[in-house]
């Protein structure tokens, strides 16, 4: 989620534990070759999701590092597999509880329509957030 903090809470954790910061957002931008707002919107969630894991997947397997993803991330049985066996995650939440994003040691874009799908996705984003997150981060 944009504005979370996962940015700026990631880089301080980086730079605390003397790793390199990745955001992933910013990995699927440059592989994508445009915004992720873009590439949703021209190609939808599914391929969104796909490119996502192929991502994450890359990001893991490249070594010590803190990672930033959107809290979508855990939509996928494959990326819950990967945070679970390669890293170290900590959910960013909003003080009621509710899972944004994800720093991971080792953007979704904003959907603003359907408020039903919304709250379905944020539903099923906590119950995953939870089946991932061995240290919890608050903001």
């Amino acid at each position: 989620m944009p504005g979370s903090g996962k940015s700026a809470i990631g880089k301080a954790v980086a730079r605390r534990l003397d790793l390199p910061f990745v955001d992933c957002d910013l990995s699927i931008e440059r592989q994508a070759g445009c915004s992720i707002a873009d590439f949703f919107e021209r190609n939808g969630e599914e391929a969104f999701r796909t490119l996502e894991m192929e991502t994450i997947a890359a990001l893991v397997s490249s070594g010590p590092s803190v990672l930033a993803t959107g809290g979508g991330v855990v939509l996928r049985e494959r990326n819950r597999e990967l945070l679970r066996a390669r890293t170290l995650v900590g959910p960013l939440k909003t003080p009621r509880g509710e899972p944004l994003d994800l720093i991971v040691l080792g953007q979704r874009p904003a959907v603003d329509r359907h408020l039903e799908a919304v709250d379905a996705a944020r539903a099923r984003i906590a119950f995953h957030c939870d089946s991932v997150a061995r240290v919890k981060v608050s903001v």
